[in-house]
Parts: structure tokens; C-alpha cells; sequence
């Protein structure tokens, strides 16, 4: 799997983030986060799991509708993470076994998904990652939560690199700066875009202006 985010300049970041390749979804986490993820991967498929990442990076735009869909309660998270460059750097993914699923369907399909989500916590868990179905950390008593029969908190797809609220701060700073060049550099340059500035000014433009242009979203809701 590509882990380099030189790699990422290969990729349009845009379109359904859930329909991107395996690799593109893994090329868009920080690496040391995809590091991880990739050895539970091939932990699950030595125990005989088919683990398949869903969702890794996501623009604002997906995050807004996730937001209004009530599945995720922030503006800004985990998975809008990005470089200083604006490369797609997320530290969270979901993932599912590509057979079950969140076991829609029937109670055999929501045993199995919920077999793996439990070994997928585990192993998360022991390097040190954060998730979703842990009781300790999210809700179990949620409304909705199809997973509590088996003790698991109500997203058990789901797992991050837990930052200190100061290293949080760092990199949502970081990523809201990153997502800004391209507003500034029109503002410089004129409504002509960027041909007056720099080789490097604008590839970084081009990489980012993605972001927010798909997010339809003004800078101050991303602090809110």
C-alpha cells in the first residue's frame, strides 16, 4: 500500500471518498497513523477477516452532511485533517470485514460484523489507538446504538489517533491554515487566480482548493 504523501499529488481528492480506492483511501492518512492501520489490517487478514477501509480523508463538504445527518457531531474532525502542503493527512478511519459490513440484513450478519469489530477494537487498542466501540470512550447507552447487546459503544467501525487537546489544536490550525493559502493567494494575485505567483504557490493551491471548494463552508464554522 502507498503510504507516501508524495504519492498524494496522484490523486484528485475529490468525488464520493467512500467509492476511492484502497490505496488512494490509505494514501490520505498521516503516515505513521497509516502505518498502524495497515499492520490491524493484515492482522485481521491473518486471522481470516476481509478488512476493507471505508472512509478514511474526508473533504468539509462530506463532513458538513455527516454533521446534518446527525453521524458524526462536529465541523471539523479526525478524518479533515490536512499538511501543510493541504495533502490529505486524516488520522481516523472506518473500518468494516467487506462481507458484513455494520451487519444490516440479519442477526448472523450482525453477529460477524460485530465478531470482527470487537478484534479490530482490540487490536487498535493495543497499539495505542482510540475506538469507537469502546464503552469507556463513547456512549453506550446512545439512542440507536445497535451494538450494545455485544458491549460495544456505537461506532465500533471507527478508530483515531487520540491527540492531546493541545496537539489537536496544533494540527486543526494547521490544516485551516493550509485550507486558507488558496483564499490568499487569489487575494494577492487577483481573481485571475495565481499565475502571478510562484511554481510552488501555485501546486499548493491546486492541492488544497479542493478542500474548500467542496466544502461550501466559511473559515469561522470550522472553529466553532
Amino acid at each position: 500500500m502507498i503510504l507516501s504523501q508524495r504519492a498524494a499529488l496522484d490523486y484528485a481528492w475529490s468525488g464520493n471518498p467512500a467509492r476511492w480506492s484502497q490505496k488512494q483511501k490509505v494514501t490520505s492518512l498521516s503516515s505513521p497513523f497509516a502505518l498502524q492501520l495497515v499492520r490491524i489490517m493484515d492482522e485481521l487478514e491473518e486471522e481470516g477477516f476481509e478488512p476493507s477501509i471505508r472512509l478514511a480523508w474526508r473533504n468539509l463538504g462530506t463532513q458538513r452532511e455527516l454533521k446534518k445527518k446527525g453521524v458524526s457531531d462536529v465541523s471539523f474532525s479526525r478524518h479533515n485533517l490536512v499538511n501543510e502542503d493541504g495533502l490529505p493527512a486524516a488520522i481516523a478511519a472506518d473500518v468494516i470485514d467487506r462481507r458484513y459490513g455494520w451487519g444490516e440484513g440479519s442477526l448472523k450478519a450482525r453477529r460477524n460484523a460485530a465478531r470482527f469489530f470487537k478484534r479490530y477494537g482490540d487490536l487498535a487498542q493495543e497499539l495505542g489507538l482510540a475506538w469507537g466501540g469502546d464503552p469507556g470512550l463513547y456512549n453506550l447507552d446512545r439512542e440507536g446504538n445497535v451494538w450494545k447487546p455485544y458491549g460495544m459503544a456505537w461506532d465500533p467501525a471507527h478508530v483515531f489517533e487520540d491527540l492531546s487537546p493541545e496537539d489537536w489544536q496544533v494540527a486543526k490550525a494547521v490544516s485551516i491554515d493550509a485550507i486558507a493559502k488558496p483564499m490568499r493567494l487569489v487575494a494577492k494575485y487577483g481573481e485571475g487566480g495565481t499565475a502571478s505567483a510562484s511554481s510552488d504557490a501555485r501546486d499548493r493551491a491546486a492541492a488544497v482548493g479542493v478542500l474548500f471548494a467542496a466544502a461550501g463552508l466559511a473559515l469561522w464554522s470550522l472553529v466553532r
